[in-house]
């Protein structure tokens, strides 16, 4: 039992130490633009490659520590897939039901929200490597409603999610959430069903676009998709 125990804590260091240099990579050697998400990749995997194979030429890793290892970043996917609660605060159901009041049309309800509440957040590119504790850790919806700065785009999407669903003006399978990647990093948005049309609220994209080298305007209605340069979808 002790040997198994040693051998979880090895595989958990290993995935944190490879966590920290992949960090440092990505945030000390290279600028978080987009035009270096391809060389940063590489760099993770040849970096990662290479450290994982001096630990086991050298013995201080097994096949039983690697099993750990893999486990480990499993543990974490399971943990990132975990929804956020329903602890929503009094201060957020005043907000929520005052833009409703404001709005006699629903989707132009959902949209004064959408801009409402996602200027309290951010998503920097490749922030979740510097605040991981936010992407795996913490479902707390209130939690989240008053945090400042980082909060992960699929976060912000279920709380928006959270908020229609309360209003009582959309029921949950006129709100969907949908998994998007940006090359090697996840994020979610929001799919309002409206007839044959689909809005997107696309919390990543309104905070991205436009950026450096990508002049275009996010609006309301609109997604972006990998290698996420670019819009997609009609503005509402």
């Amino acid at each position: 039992m002790k040997k198994i125990l040693i051998n979880l804590g090895k595989g958990i260091l290993l995935v944190a130490g490879l966590w920290l240099i992949n960090t440092f990579i990505a945030f000390a050697i290279f600028d978080p633009i987009d035009e270096h998400t391809k060389i940063i990749n590489i760099s993770w995997l040849i970096t990662d490659i290479a450290i994982i194979t001096f630990l086991v030429k050298s013995k201080r890793i097994n096949r039983v520590v690697n099993l750990f290892a893999v486990l480990t970043v499993l543990a974490l996917v399971g943990l990132y897939l975990l929804p956020i609660n329903n602890n929503i605060s009094q201060e957020a159901k005043e907000t929520n039901n005052n833009i409703s009041i404001r709005n006699e049309d629903r989707y132009q309800y959902a949209k004064e929200l959408f801009y409402e509440i996602e200027k309290n957040w951010s998503s920097p590119t490749r922030q979740y490597i510097l605040e991981p504790h936010k992407v795996f850790f913490i479902r707390d919806f209130d939690y989240f409603w008053n945090a400042k700065g980082y909060v992960d785009s699929k976060i912000q999407a279920q709380i928006y999610q959270r908020l229609l669903i309360d209003s009582k003006r959309f029921e949950s399978d006129e709100v969907i959430l949908k998994q998007k990647w940006c090359v090697n990093s996840p994020h979610g948005m929001i799919v309002i069903k409206k007839s044959n049309l689909d809005i997107y609220a696309d919390f990543w994209a309104v905070d991205s676009f436009p950026r450096p080298g990508i002049p275009e305007k996010y609006n309301f209605g609109q997604y972006t998709a990998r290698p996420c340069n670019k819009l997609a979808g009609k503005a509402y």
